[in-house]
């Protein structure tokens, strides 16, 4: 039971890490690519 909740701790905060990651890459790449449309329009 101890080895499995060290794993839970072990495992969690790189699934948050993952999950910041993945959040900010979509953010940075809808920000890219609306400010890119934007200058294609103009």
């Amino acid at each position: 039971m101890d080895f499995f909740l060290l794993g839970v701790f072990a495992i969690l905060p790189i699934l948050v890490v993952v999950q910041i990651v993945v959040l900010i890459e979509r953010l940075l790449r809808d920000t890219f690519l609306s400010i890119h449309g934007y200058y294609e329009n103009y």
